[in-house]
C-alpha cells in the first residue's frame, strides 16, 4: 500500500453531493478514491498535453500543413513530375 497524506480541501457543495449519491449508488467507495482517480487522470493528462507540446517544439513535422502555400497550380499532384523536374 502506498503512504498517505492527510490533507483538507475545500470543495463546492454541489460536488460533495454528486459525490455522496456516486456513493450511495455503489459507482465509487468514498470520496477519497474518487479523487485520487480524478487526479490520476488529470495528472496522467497534462503529462501527454506536456509532451506533444514539447514534440511540436523540436520537430518542424508536427508544423506541417499549418501554413500552406497558394497558388495558382490546380493540378499539382498531377503533374508533380513536370513541376519537379520539368519532365513528363
Amino acid at each position: 500500500m502506498q503512504p498517505l497524506t492527510r490533507m483538507t480541501l475545500e470543495l463546492p457543495t454541489e460536488l460533495i453531493e454528486a459525490t455522496e449519491r456516486a456513493i450511495a449508488q455503489g459507482k465509487v467507495t468514498s470520496l477519497d478514491e474518487l479523487i485520487a482517480r480524478a487526479l490520476k487522470r488529470e495528472l496522467s493528462a497534462l503529462s501527454q498535453t506536456s509532451l506533444s507540446s514539447s514534440q511540436s517544439d523540436d520537430d518542424p513535422i508536427w508544423e506541417l500543413g499549418t501554413n500552406p502555400v497558394v497558388c495558382d497550380v490546380t493540378d499539382a499532384s498531377e503533374n508533380l513530375d513536370r513541376y519537379l523536374y520539368n519532365s513528363l
